[in-house]
């Protein structure tokens, strides 16, 4: 991945003024892929036009860019273009080239004006995808407890979740410290445990090769055999080496 932060507060003063892509969404060309060079033929530039910034480079190969404007925390305040240049780049990308320019007006993703003096134009080129969070869900939501147990710690364990159908979410074991922050869970158990260590679980194996619990109905459901995977009110024991005891339905 390259990429260039070049400061807004040094900018040129002397910059012929460029045909900018048209307001409104590119058409679609059919797929492209993008080619594995991440170089910039021309590195990036800004310079102030009037109200505006405009952003200038030029990359050696259709590759994927990201355009973005960050203030001094490193923070994404606005973001200006994303995808694959060439043929079917998206807008405000100009198709079929390679060298862009782009138009800044100095305001945020919300419309509102920003401090242009503290901020940067980041250009990156090849990029690669990571999950940044999950909207609308926590880890440390349990909507149907069931049962709490404490650890030789004092950590407090709690078992939460119904009958693995698609109308009531399967068992779930959280845990939490004294402070009720969330620790971790143990059940379904996570990703990083293998399934030789989860012996009393259903596994479905990936076609790339991965073991995943079994789901059932809706939920990411866990199937505990011989056993139903159903949990009802109760009163769990955690021993000392840190086993969670608990009824099941058969």
């Amino acid at each position: 991945m390259t990429r260039i932060t070049p400061f807004l507060a040094v900018l040129a003063a002397a910059f012929a003024t460029a045909a900018l892509s048209a307001d409104g969404p590119n058409p679609y060309t059919g797929r492209q892929e993008r080619e594995q060079v991440f170089q910039f033929a021309r590195r990036p530039t800004v310079a102030k036009q009037g109200e505006r910034y405009l952003i200038r480079f030029a990359s050696k190969a259709a590759c994927d860019a990201t355009v973005a404007i960050v203030d001094e925390d490193g923070n994404v305040v606005r973001h200006l273009a994303s995808g694959v240049l060439g043929e079917n780049a998206p807008w405000p990308f100009e198709q079929a080239l390679l060298e862009q320019a782009l138009a800044w007006d100095g305001r945020s993703d919300d419309g509102e004006p920003v401090d242009t003096s503290q901020c940067r134009v980041k250009v990156d080129l090849g990029l690669k995808a990571k999950l940044a969070g999950v909207l609308g869900w926590s880890p440390a939501k349990a909507t149907e407890r069931k049962a709490f147990a404490v650890g030789p710690r004092g950590d407090v364990y709690v078992l939460d979740g119904g009958h693995a159908t698609c109308c009531q979410p399967s068992p779930n074991i959280r845990v939490f410290d004294r402070e009720c922050r969330y620790l971790r869970r143990i059940l379904p158990p996570m990703s990083s445990v293998p399934p030789e260590k989860s012996t009393f679980l259903e596994w479905n194996r990936t076609t790339w090769g991965s073991h995943v619990p079994q789901r059932m109905g809706g939920h990411y459901a866990v199937t505990l055999s011989p056993y139903a995977s159903g949990a009802s009110m109760q009163t769990p024991v955690l021993t000392g080496d840190g086993r969670f005891l608990w009824n099941t339905c058969k």
